[in-house]
């Protein structure tokens, strides 16, 4: 890519002007919003006085700065690994590189898990990736005892610094492994109330569609789930019951099109989970289901 060079010393009514000028033509599609996400990081200025300051030129530094934005943008990397965070529940998390974003549809799961009738006293969050969800639960639920776990250490390593910076990581217990894993080598027979996970759910077919900020710069680790994208999420569905208690509840977001593929997985195999509601997005989508942890007796499972 050739080096972006912008006019020295613009002001920022002209940095507004030039920037999103250049991310149009990268084919951004929302280039004035990221523009002045940019100018305003840059400046420390907010959405008003960043307006009444539109005279204002630009210092060395921050036009530097500026330009560095444009220009990693360009090349069409997540503007929120650019900025370093990005907004989830009720504050700001750190997001960098090797670590998948946050997206808005993961708070339906801690507003499901809100919603409940009873206070979970201990959570498992699997695939815990930033660690959104687990700190988000830690701060609904002040006195739960929460198990945070991903694959990836460099995935918990940010999910450990996003848990000291809101002051809750006392509160979440982080494990590195493959799902269930650390449970099963510790043969702590682990029996929660609640376990959430957002886990890898595109499918291979769906991949190659995706956006270039998606497909070649977030974490493949964090998105491909096989074939039909339902790899994890059937591996989750027959390792749950080992850590639940009976009447627990498994909250999981799912890809379009899964919640009727796992309806029909519970229908085959006897995993000792009811199916019990699904929860749309705001698109329409089914994007959370809800599953319990059946009471086995006599040979049948009682929801």
């Amino acid at each position: 890519m050739i080096p972006l060079k912008i006019e020295p010393s613009p002001t920022i009514r002209r940095a507004i002007d030039l920037g999103v000028g250049i991310l149009e033509e990268s084919g951004i599609p929302t280039p004035r919003e990221e523009v002045l996400f940019f100018l305003k990081r840059v400046t420390g200025l907010n959405d008003l006085t960043l307006f009444l300051h539109e005279t204002t030129p630009l210092t060395p530094l921050q036009k530097d700065c500026f330009q560095e934005c444009l220009q990693r943008r360009m090349a069409r990397e997540p503007f929120q690994y650019i900025l370093g965070d990005q907004p989830f529940w009720d504050y700001e998390i750190k997001v960098s590189q090797g670590v998948f974003i946050p997206r808005p549809e993961t708070e339906l799961l801690i507003q499901e898990a809100m919603d409940l009738s009873w206070t979970p006293r201990e959570i498992i969050d699997l695939c815990t990736g930033s660690g959104c969800i687990a700190i988000s639960l830690a701060k609904c639920f002040p006195e739960a005892k929460i198990y945070a776990v991903d694959l990836s250490q460099k995935a918990l390593n940010q999910a450990k610094r996003n848990a000291e910076k809101v002051g809750i990581d006392v509160k979440v217990q982080f494990l590195e492994g493959d799902l269930f894993s650390p449970f099963e080598e510790s043969n702590c027979n682990k029996q929660v109330d609640l376990l959430v996970s957002n886990p890898p759910y595109v499918s291979s077919r769906e991949f190659w569609a995706l956006t270039p900020e998606i497909k070649y710069f977030e974490p493949p680790l964090a998105l491909l789930g096989g074939p039909e994208g339902m790899d994890i999420i059937e591996k989750i569905l027959r390792g749950a019951c080992s850590v639940l208690r009976v009447g627990g509840l498994l909250l999981m977001e799912v890809g379009e099109g899964h919640s009727h593929l796992i309806q029909q997985y519970l229908g085959k195999k006897p995993v000792g989970l009811v199916f019990e509601k699904v929860v749309q997005d705001w698109a329409g989508i089914d994007r959370v289901v809800c599953l319990k942890r059946a009471e086995k007796r006599s040979g049948a499972l009682i929801g």
